[in-house]
């Protein structure tokens, strides 16, 4: 069984995300740069706990993550799962697609799955981590378009569930449901 690891969301602004996010209840984490992903990350969530949720802003005009934002706007980017054999997983999941960053990313251990009208891209690391008692989100509900719920659903993984498309992706926690586009940044 896969293990929800965390919650992708891109925003246009790390630090001006975090008063939303703080609705959740959860702990942040420090802000982090990584130039050579072209990305400013924030983890929300205690560090023993999955199913984390991640902030990313793009660095500079150049990175993909601002090209992403760009094209999409702010909302759920990935989903990222643990399993001990990320290769053989995803040849279990019908539908899913290997995405073009997997050939850099498949020699750490790292796949990247998209599937055509499934609002996110979906990380996969090899770790043999096993479930944590705690979660720092209780849930997260992907948009998908007609007929793709059975695709979320035969992944397996707790708290990720299918949301109807045109009504948007949720991060559920602490009681709260927010909209994963944080349209008010």
């Amino acid at each position: 069984m896969s293990v929800l690891d965390h919650v992708a969301l891109l925003v246009e602004d790390v630090e001006a995300a975090a008063p939303r996010v703080a609705a959740l209840g959860l702990e942040a984490g420090p802000i982090e740069r990584f130039p050579g992903e072209g990305t400013v990350e924030q983890y929300h969530g205690g560090e023993d706990c999955d199913a984390r949720l991640l902030l990313i802003q793009p660095a500079h005009e150049e990175s993909p993550y601002a090209r992403a934002l760009r094209k999409r706007g702010p909302g759920l980017h990935h989903v990222a799962l643990r399993h001990p054999e990320p290769e053989d997983y995803a040849l279990e999941l019908a539908g899913w697609l290997l995405h073009p960053q997997s050939l850099r990313s498949r020699e750490h251990g790292t796949l990247w799955l998209a599937r055509p009208g499934i609002g996110c891209l979906l990380e996969v690391a090899r770790s043999d981590l096993p479930a944590q008692s705690e979660r720092a989100l209780e849930g997260v509900e992907v948009e998908a378009a007609a007929g793709l719920a059975s695709l979320l659903a035969g992944l397996r993984v707790a708290g990720l569930s299918a949301g109807a498309a045109g009504e948007g992706s949720w991060l559920l926690g602490a009681g709260q449901r927010l909209a994963a586009a944080l349209p008010a940044l």
